[in-house]
């Protein structure tokens, strides 16, 4: 109740009447319409998993956080910046949570801390992977026991600071959180351990699950009249050099949240020696458009022809080591687009509810989610820093102009603050509306009625 409470009283939309809960609706049905003929059982999966957790939901609902902040509204905190057209205009990840930040350890490569989902990047306001990421990491405190509003405070401060910082030039050590440099190790010992080749492979095969476990997740025979596969690993075979050899492919279901329902392969090949040595794994997902973001100016069609081309080009401005995978590639073949990642236990992904189990056996501190926020934050500073504008500008000087045209660092830091606050109270309420809806027309949320 205090919830729906204070969220009236920050000015809060919410869906109080039949037109809002139109609204409500027709975001999440533009968002996912193509699932309900493709893959509507996954959609369902994905739905109860946005139902049971808030953090799920913030995940799989960014199409409504966007919509807001499209709306006009008298009551919602204005920001004092994006005062330039640049600024509106630089390269963002989009949708910048703490669970799209990995520990990329590749032994052929420097060990570096990305945004490595770009699924949801595009050109646009560079304010908005800021205050998405602030929300983010208070709907990420509200899964720690204990973390109340003055946690929370501390960790986006912390985070805001972190970027603020990475922006103006200053370098950050990923190691002076405790959480990444555990994410490291784990990184380098389980990926020399072939940990995830070796529980997903066996007598040079992908293991099949017989059927999906009862969240729907699993890996599966493709089916005879699936050609996608090749075509896909053909792609990814032409754009790499040396020899690629495919030994077997399998689907995947239950990964991710937001692209649940999409099309993913797995990959076991090789470089062409007969024993195991140089057997790999590899991921091909499905690559859709990303959001329209409100408050770009003047935005320029026609910068990328297809989506596989636009996140493969957007590593270049988005990650601090463009080849963190040397196998992350985009493919576009028969009008279908998809990104390749590999699939290794070099690479570890931040988990909150790993962080939440070891916060509740208090194996973790407010210290510890502090530090972890100012990595986040000095991460996004550092690729938004370097990043350029459609017109060429560097991001770092776009960013601290236009931070000191509305009023300086510490105008900066209240408003994120202040806004990260607004729209965790605005998300929960939408939590609430979306719990309500399946409470009253199923998983699929009515959506067949359209």
């Amino acid at each position: 109740m205090l919830t729906f409470l204070f969220a009236n009283l920050m000015g809060c939309t919410c869906a109080d009447s039949s037109s809002e809960s139109d609204w409500y609706l027709e975001r999440l049905y533009q968002d996912n319409w193509r699932y309900l003929t493709t893959s509507p059982q996954q959609l369902a999966f994905k739905f109860q998993a946005m139902h049971d957790s808030s953090y799920d939901f913030m995940r799989g609902s960014l199409v409504l956080y966007l919509g807001h902040r499209a709306r006009v509204s008298q009551e919602r905190q204005a920001t004092r910046f994006l005062q330039s057209a640049e600024a509106t205009l630089l390269p963002i990840v989009g949708d910048a949570h703490p669970e799209n930040v990995t520990i990329c350890a590749e032994p052929s490569q420097e060990t570096t801390l990305e945004f490595v989902d770009l699924d949801a990047s595009d050109h646009g306001p560079w304010l908005l992977d800021v205050q998405r990421a602030a929300m983010a990491l208070r709907i990420f405190g509200d899964q720690l026991n204990g973390c109340t509003m003055e946690c929370q405070d501390t960790a986006v401060r912390s985070f805001s600071e972190g970027y603020l910082q990475a922006v103006q030039g200053n370098l950050f050590n990923v190691t002076d959180s405790q959480i990444l440099q555990d994410l490291i190790e784990e990184g380098q010992e389980e990926g020399a351990g072939r940990k995830k080749y070796n529980k997903y492979v066996a007598d040079g095969l992908i293991q099949r699950d017989e059927e999906l476990d009862e969240a729907g997740k699993g890996i599966v025979s493709i089916s005879s009249d699936d050609r996608m596969h090749s075509k896909v690993f053909a792609e990814f075979s032409r754009q790499r050099a040396g020899t690629e050899r495919l030994l077997d492919a399998a689907r995947r279901y239950g990964m991710g949240v937001s692209s649940r329902p999409a099309i993913r392969y797995v990959f076991l090949w090789d470089e062409g020696s007969d024993g195991p040595e140089d057997d790999r794994l590899m991921l091909a997902r499905e690559v859709f458009d990303p959001p329209l973001y409100p408050g770009r100016i003047n935005y320029p069609t026609g910068i990328f022809e297809n989506n596989a081309q636009r996140v493969k080009s957007l590593t270049e401005e988005l990650w601090i080591n463009s080849n963190s995978d040397p196998n992350y590639k985009g493919v576009f073949v028969d009008g279908m687009a998809f990104k390749t990642v590999t699939w290794s236990s070099y690479f570890q992904s931040i988990d909150v509810e790993k962080i939440q189990e070891d916060w509740n056996e208090e194996e973790l501190v407010q210290e510890d989610i502090v530090d972890l926020s100012q990595m986040i934050g000095a991460s996004l500073g550092r690729i938004h820093s370097t990043a350029q504008s459609i017109e060429g500008g560097i991001g770092g000087e776009i960013i601290t102009a236009d931070i000191q045209a509305g009023g300086g660092r510490d105008v900066f830091h209240e408003e994120i603050l202040q806004m990260s606050r607004e729209e965790q109270l605005q998300l929960h309420y939408d939590h609430a509306w979306f719990q309500q809806r399946i409470k009253e027309k199923g998983l699929l949320l009515g959506m067949f009625n359209q």
